[in-house]
């Protein structure tokens, strides 16, 4: 995704007088997919030890409108890290969530749910603002710690609207900028008495966001991020420190109906041919292609060279009729061997086919996951089960 001071610098700014009455504009069905990409640098004790990637991709889907006009949405949190010689994010984490979104962005999360773990922002005043206006809501962010009872900190941010910048198809974006500080001292509250917990929480957050003016949806974000946990009553005595440069990006998809979701699954088919062992089915994330022993050899993770040709096919199938959609790479095995060794070998497959899968994408929404033998599809009771185990899905994330 384009820088947003790159992307500003690209376009028209207007700095004249404009006012704007910004809100939450979503309709039933739609899923809003919301891409967060993190430089990190992790800190201990002022020293860097460790430097990655780590990208959230939430999907949430707008169930039901509110009496009140506010949106209830059902989704998933993703949670992806890539090491700096990885070309590819391994999916690491995930949560699913159902709150609601209020026009005004303040979030009603029920407490069990520990995604999203910042909330309400931006949060908008339900009234017009013009350009050079400044107001502060309240924010939430919700931490984990060790083993302990999340965190849930209160936190004020202080709002700008800056301007308006409009690009190349004369789309205007809102400029919002905002600035959060924290400085939570655990003890006073009471926390530390568990000692999982650190003495105090340092940090800030410096973000701009661009507001889609007509659509009345985000486009874009960046922020600079940083949080201290501070161990010991000096807190020089321990402390862990994240940095993060980040940058988001929305995108507003419209419900895909059952009888459309089935026509381009016979698209696909028919663009496939479904020849060298390929099935299409549907499970919860939208569509699924399964990869049967028609990848690798018997314990190896390099693809057969015939095997290209086969995944080449199905990426310009997947580009002709879902371009832009998310793929997750889940590689599975029977149950033959160890659950460790099964774990690394399904790992190192699921990873060589996103490799492999990446270069020719026109987006980097892509990542991997290996599974092992918990997911079987057939019985590993019989020779044929367990062949039918042994596979490398590709799902195309529609849900």
């Amino acid at each position: 995704m384009k820088n947003i001071l790159l992307l500003l610098l690209s376009c028209n700014i207007l700095f004249s007088i404009t006012t704007h009455n910004f809100y939450w504009n979503l309709k039933q069905g739609q899923r809003i997919e919301s891409v967060k990409t993190a430089d990190v640098e992790y800190y201990e004790n002022g020293i860097r030890k460790k430097v990655y990637q780590e990208r959230n991709i939430v999907d949430l889907t707008v169930i039901g409108i509110t009496s009140k006009g506010g949106y209830r949405v059902y989704g998933v949190f993703k949670i992806f890290r890539k090491e700096n010689r990885d070309s590819v994010f391994n999916l690491i984490e995930e949560y699913t969530t159902d709150f609601i979104i209020h026009t005004n962005g303040k979030y009603e999360v029920p407490s069990h749910y520990f995604m999203p773990n910042v909330r309400h922002i931006p949060t908008f005043l339900g009234s017009e603002v013009k350009v050079s206006d400044t107001w502060n809501s309240e924010s939430l962010e919700i931490i984990k710690v060790n083993n302990a009872p999340n965190i849930v900190m209160s936190l004020l941010v202080n709002y700008s609207f800056v301007g308006v910048v409009t690009n190349s198809l004369g789309v205007s974006n809102a400029i919002i900028q905002y600035t959060t500080i924290t400085d939570k001292d655990l003890v006073q509250a009471g926390l530390t008495k568990q000692t999982l917990y650190p003495e105090r929480i340092y940090g800030f957050n410096y973000g701009t966001l661009l507001w889609d003016m007509e659509k009345n949806i985000p486009t874009a974000q960046e922020e600079k991020y940083q949080i201290l946990f501070g161990y010991g009553k000096s807190l020089a005595y321990s402390s862990l420190q994240y940095k993060m440069n980040i940058l988001s990006s929305y995108k507003i998809y419209d419900n895909i109906s059952k009888e459309e979701e089935e026509k381009n699954k016979v698209l696909l088919a028919n663009e496939l041919s479904l020849e060298n062992n390929i099935t299409i089915d549907t499970v919860d994330e939208g569509i699924v292609l399964r990869l049967g022993e028609i990848l690798f050899d018997t314990d190896s993770y390099q693809l057969k060279s015939d095997s290209k040709d086969t995944i080449d096919t199905i990426i310009e199938s997947i580009k002709k009729i879902y371009p832009d959609r998310e793929l997750i790479i889940k590689g599975h095995t029977d149950n033959t061997g160890s659950s460790e060794y099964n774990q690394k070998l399904s790992q190192s497959r699921a990873k060589t086919v996103a490799d492999y899968i990446l270069p020719q994408l026109n987006h980097d929404k892509v990542s991997y996951i290996g599974l092992g033998d918990k997911e079987p599809i057939d019985s590993n009771s019989t020779s044929l089960g367990r062949q039918r185990n042994r596979r490398v899905d590709i799902i195309i994330k529609l849900r």
